[in-house]
């Protein structure tokens, strides 16, 4: 009988044991997963304490010029602002900071080549990122849709200049 008793505990251990590596494994396929999804996200994602970048995704990286995004852990988010914009965008900072939310509106941003990117940053989440509190933001690049609008401004009135100039062509050629 005892020894049955010990079979059958080794049986269970044997059991539990396995169980614990496909419970571990379902976690670890997990992350990758989500890991992935963060990675190939076609917007940029961050996660920041204070004021330092603690992760940010190739989408973000390509943003900004870098080649990787690794590049820019450990930065400071406000280096990455167009130095006439820092101040305006510390307030704004704190302020959000004070009341748990950050602005999304588009901030100017250098790039690593020292050209300017207009970024729009979504309100900030509080999430749990390696055990300590962390900022999530989602990042889009706002530069190329600026540009097509002030294009799209500019012949508008493009047209209108040249609506005016045929009416007034007209009136001179047909008083």
């Amino acid at each position: 009988l005892l020894a049955g008793f010990t079979w059958w505990s080794v049986r269970s251990s044997f059991g539990a044991e396995a169980e614990r590596r496909r419970s571990v494994e379902e976690v670890q396929r997990a992350q990758t997963d989500f890991r992935q999804v963060i990675d190939k996200s076609p917007d940029g994602i961050t996660i920041r304490r204070g004021r330092t970048l603690h992760y940010a995704n190739p989408a973000f990286a390509a943003c900004l010029g870098y080649s990787d995004a690794a590049q820019l852990v450990g930065a400071d988010i406000f280096d990455l602002v167009v130095p006439e914009d820092r101040e305006i965008v510390s307030r704004r900072f704190l302020e959000g900071q004070r009341r748990g939310v950050s602005e999304s509106s588009g901030i100017r941003t250098l790039r690593h080549d020292g050209t300017v990117a207009m970024l729009a940053f979504s309100p900030s989440q509080v999430i749990e990122f390696e055990g300590a509190p962390a900022h999530l933001t989602v990042v889009r690049d706002m530069t190329e849709r600026n540009k097509m609008e002030a294009q799209l401004l500019l012949s508008d009135r493009m047209v209108s200049v040249g609506i005016l100039a045929a009416g007034v062509a007209h009136e001179i050629n047909n008083p």
